[in-house]
């Protein structure tokens, strides 16, 4: 369905490759990282459980996972991905991780409006994501590419996974903020 690989003027996005899954799991276990993307109770990510699940990836006909790359220095610096992706309902999830030093730069931003500018393209009409309530600087930006409110999950609804609420948003086409 997603090109394999999409171009902006800051970054690139292409498809996950193997080689990268140690920048991944670098990624993730980075603890600043992990305080705004969100820990799950008694989940380790190991490089043998992501490397299972990029082969369970490689199969999937609703996830694309691209690695995001600073076009000017061709170093990664994080990930995006449209999951649960149902053409039926013409939706899918946005989840989006950049390392800490490259926040704010208007990389995240760029490899957004890519990725759902390409996904409402290809016939999306809704793109969903989660982010946890302490992450003002990525509620900020989702507001500006004209996701909406759309539930909050009160902290006490999952007491083993976050310890904080987490605001679901949705952005629907004739809503996105295109520039």
């Amino acid at each position: 369905m997603l090109q394999p690989y999409i171009e902006g003027e800051l970054v690139y996005l292409s498809e996950l490759k193997k080689e990268e899954l140690p920048l991944l799991l670098d990624l993730y276990e980075d603890e600043e990282f992990m305080e705004d993307f969100g820990y799950i109770e008694g989940v380790v990510q190991t490089y043998e459980s992501l490397y299972t699940w990029y082969e369970e990836l490689k199969l999937s006909e609703d996830e694309i996972f691209y690695s995001v790359y600073e076009k000017k220095t061709q170093e990664w610096i994080g990930f995006i991905s449209l999951m649960d992706i149902n053409e039926g309902e013409r939706e899918g999830w946005l989840v989006i991780g950049l390392t800490q030093i490259k926040r704010g730069k208007g990389f995240g931003k760029e490899a957004m409006f890519y990725l759902i500018n390409e996904a409402f393209h290809q016939g999306l009409t809704t793109i969903r994501l989660s982010v946890l309530s302490h992450n003002e600087r990525a509620i900020r930006l989702y507001k500006k590419l004209g996701f909406k409110l759309e539930m909050i999950y009160p902290k006490e609804q999952f007491p083993n996974f976050f310890q904080v609420d987490i605001i679901e948003l949705s952005l629907e086409e004739t809503e996105f903020n295109s520039r």
